[in-house]
């Protein structure tokens, strides 16, 4: 039995020729498909709110034709960034289409009046965390003048070198897997907005702390001055290194902060280096979500203020206050 001819049509010389285009897209080995519609429209509130969105400027049936792309698996690669959403997608030619959807990104202020508002209360803070749904996510930031969806009146970009109308199928292809991945992931959309979860959840974080213990808990990374002097080898001071040395009495100026502490220290003496120590090591190798010299630093803080305080209880209840060189007490 012999195989159907493909269609074909009269020519101009009257001869019929044959059309031997494929009659669909080409078919993508292990192309991205949705796994949560599958057969079905976004049921979460930012899901449905971001199709809607991306749906509105475009032809109705070039839409429909992009989500069927999507459900064969036409998408060969789609990746969320900063600001936008990369694909390839695969239609009737040899190679893909290169596809982009630019999202506008949230200013610095927009950010900042967003976490400066969701650290107040810890329950904002709790439902980010445990975001499955996209509801949740929605309730936490209902009351801060933010949308994640991007308004009507945001522009949104649609890049595909494509020939048809923008947006073509093939960004509503994209369009459709970044809805599906929303109904599971909707944190994905502050990616989308210019600053990725993680990082907003560190900022939260640290604010929540700043609010409950103070800034002695947000200390910067001390830094290595620049004037530095290289230190000697150890190995050739390992004699002298447990004794003070001539240098201390020899020094023409004295941090002035420990005045009262230790005997021949006066004010009036050099400016006191905080935590010099500490900027002599420079930043620490290990990696974390706060620096590790930072965390010193405040814990240094912590325990010089309760020293202090413990001196001034124990001077408060001795033998009433010390004369000092002056006469005046101290």
């Amino acid at each position: 039995m012999s195989a159907t001819p493909p269609p074909s049509v009269p020519g101009p010389d009257g001869r019929r020729t044959y059309d031997r285009r494929p009659r669909g897209p080409r078919k993508v080995r292990d192309g991205c498909k949705p796994r949560i519609l599958k057969d079905r429209e976004p049921a979460t509130v930012l899901g449905a709110a971001w199709l809607d969105r991306l749906r509105g400027p475009g032809d109705v049936e070039e839409h429909a034709a992009g989500v069927e792309y999507a459900r064969l698996g036409q998408v060969a690669q789609i990746e969320l960034q900063r600001g936008a959403v990369i694909a390839q997608v695969q239609g009737t030619m040899s190679r893909p289409y290169a596809v982009r959807i630019d999202v506008p990104m949230l200013a610095d202020s927009a950010w900042s009046a967003l976490v400066q508002r969701l650290s107040h209360e810890a329950i904002h803070s709790a439902r980010l965390l445990s975001a499955a749904a996209s509801a949740e996510l929605h309730e936490a930031i209902a009351d801060v003048e933010v949308e994640l969806v991007p308004a009507v009146t945001e522009a949104i970009g649609f890049a595909c070198n494509c020939r048809r109308p923008k947006p073509c199928r093939h960004v509503a292809a994209a369009a459709f897997l970044v809805a599906d991945r929303l109904e599971t992931e909707p944190a994905l959309l502050f990616t989308l907005r210019g600053m990725p979860f993680d990082e907003l959840l560190d900022r939260l974080r640290h604010e929540r702390q700043m609010h409950t213990q103070g800034v002695v808990t947000a200390h910067a990374d001390p830094l290595i001055p620049q004037t530095q002097e290289a230190a000697r080898p150890l190995e050739s001071c390992l004699e002298d290194f447990w004794k003070v040395g001539r240098e201390l009495d020899e020094s023409p100026e004295h941090p002035g902060t420990h005045h009262g502490l230790y005997p021949g220290l006066h004010p009036g003496g050099a400016k006191h280096v905080p935590h010099a120590l500490l900027r002599r090591l420079g930043p620490s190798p290990l990696k974390g979500k706060f620096p590790i010299a930072g965390l010193l630093a405040s814990i240094y803080d912590e325990v010089s203020k309760q020293a202090k305080a413990m001196r001034d209880r124990a001077e408060g209840i001795g033998n009433g206050p010390r004369d000092g060189a002056d006469g005046e007490a101290v």
